[in-house]
């Protein structure tokens, strides 16, 4: 571009650039006569939204004229004015206003609007004394991509002498993102005015769903002050019911507090804090003292967790006593159910933000598995289970380098059950697998009986050392006898069956 000037300021124009794959052109007036001021007029044409998110396909043409001004005397001031022209958003009309102008520190919006195939965004006021502001949105993918679902939403914000304030309340259907679905949503926020900045906070969800995570209602609610506030989490579904509550205070940038409520109930019964648990979060640090919950008769657990950013350290540790399978039900799909209680122990520690080392042991008692699709079935009583494992290696993105870590692992199982296929069963009186795992590769073994005296017995050996992936090479040995006998004649299996 040009420019011209003299002693009080200077001109640029014409100026012409390149933004989202679109031109820019404008010109620039700098003046320093009586203090700083600055004028301009710009015009973006073809802009390409979707350089900024890949899911806004369209185009874009604004206009903008705008002054800044800082004087000898008194406080900035500045307006700005910007107007979309014939500008399009997922193939439908996209438009938008913007008139603003600040006074020190009072901005002040007279009309902000920005309208597109399914969302209505406006706002407009004084932000030292109210600037209002309201969404209507139909169809949240148009404004946000790899979104779904309707929200509407209306509120508004302050900010005078140094502190905000404000509200919102808003309601959403069917939204969808990011992994997170919910089918109705209402949530209600305020910020008043004050050092301590008193804030309260009432959310509810219905039919949310996260992973393997589902709840028919979720509510959160939290209130009172950076120095002192409560945080309070129900959680409700099929599967059963969960209260918790944390109590703490937002200090040298790290939050201090504790678990003071953790309880509910599912179908097996309840459950609730032993005690209150201490939890701190920030600072790079944070640290949970142990947390315990416990259940009916001797059923326990217990957590407890520090973790350090620097140097990326720190250690897990879990308990467990007695506790029962089923409490999992939820959890898994309805074709398998768990039965039996567990009781073992689990370890993981960091180091140097890479190196990690996970050990446990674990056993189960009065133990049973139950699953079954269509004419497909398993009934297994579980006798006896026993696994211990030790793992060292890189904590890793990569599964490549987390199946070259070292590892350490037994594991003995025995029961016996029904196997159904194709709606014919077959009983397997004997059930006995064990496993071996170290430096010197893995040994394991298989000792099976079916009714009416077949019976099978195998061996495993590898001489690669053990690691979290199938071993690469090795020999299996597998010998059996009267296994045709049990099957076709003594079982229920048809050989002519297709």
């Amino acid at each position: 571009g040009a420019f011209a000037g003299n002693a009080g300021g200077i001109r640029l124009a014409p100026l012409n650039g390149s933004l989202l794959s679109g031109t820019l052109a404008g010109a620039l007036d700098l003046r320093w006569g009586g203090g700083l001021s600055l004028a301009g007029t710009f015009n973006g044409r073809d802009l390409d939204p979707a350089r900024i998110a890949q899911g806004w396909r369209g185009v874009v043409n604004v206009d903008l004229v705008g002054r800044m001004a800082w004087p000898e005397e008194g406080m900035v001031q500045g307006e700005l004015r910007s107007h979309l022209r014939e500008s399009r958003l997922h193939d439908r009309a996209l438009t938008g206003e913007l008139e603003a102008s600040l006074d020190g520190e009072d901005l002040r919006i007279g009309r902000l609007v920005l309208k597109g195939k399914g969302f209505d965004l406006q706002a407009a006021g004084d932000l030292a004394r109210r600037l209002n502001i309201t969404a209507q949105v139909e169809d949240l993918s148009r404004l946000v991509p790899d979104t779904a679902g309707t929200l509407r939403a209306e509120g508004w914000i302050r900010w005078r002498e140094g502190f905000p304030a404000g509200a919102l309340s808003g309601r959403g259907s069917a939204l969808a993102g990011f992994g997170l679905r919910v089918g109705d949503a209402a949530v209600n926020l305020r910020l008043d005015e004050g050092p301590a900045y008193p804030l309260a906070v009432d959310a509810t969800f219905r039919r949310a769903a996260y992973g393997v995570f589902a709840a028919d209602s979720v509510h959160l609610a939290a209130e009172g002050i950076v120095g002192r506030h409560t945080i309070r989490l129900a959680l409700s579904g099929k599967g059963g019911e969960t209260q918790m509550e944390l109590g703490g205070a937002y200090e040298r940038e790290s939050w201090v507090g504790m678990v003071t409520r953790f309880d509910g109930r599912d179908g097996v019964g309840p459950w609730r804090l032993a005690a209150p648990a201490a939890l701190n979060v920030g600072g790079g640090h944070a640290t949970l003292a142990p947390l315990v919950l416990t259940g009916p008769g001797t059923e326990r657990l217990e957590l407890a967790a520090e973790l350090v950013r620097e140097p990326g350290a720190g250690s897990v540790r879990a308990d467990l006593r007695m506790v029962d399978l089923a409490r999992a039900r939820a959890w898994l799909p309805e074709v398998l159910r768990l039965e039996g209680l567990l009781t073992g122990r689990v370890r993981a520690t960091l180091a140097d933000a890479e190196r990690l080392t996970v050990a446990g042991e674990a056993s189960l008692a009065g133990g049973a598995i139950r699953w079954q699709r269509g004419r497909e079935a398993l009934a297994a009583d579980i006798e006896t289970v026993q696994v211990s494992g030790d793992w060292r290696g890189l904590w890793s993105a990569d599964p490549g380098q987390i199946a070259a870590g070292r590892l350490v692992a037994a594991g003995r199982i025995a029961g016996r059950g029904v196997a159904t296929f194709d709606g014919r069963e077959i009983a397997i009186p004997r059930l006995a697998l064990n496993l071996e795992g170290n430096d010197g590769g893995w040994r394991g073994g298989i000792d099976l009986a079916l009714a009416g005296g077949g019976a099978l017995r195998g061996a495993f050996v590898s001489p690669r050392p053990a690691r979290l992936a199938v071993p690469e090479a090795g020999e299996m040995t597998v010998t059996g006898a009267d296994i045709v006998h049990a099957l076709f004649l003594h079982g229920t299996l048809d050989a002519a069956s297709p």
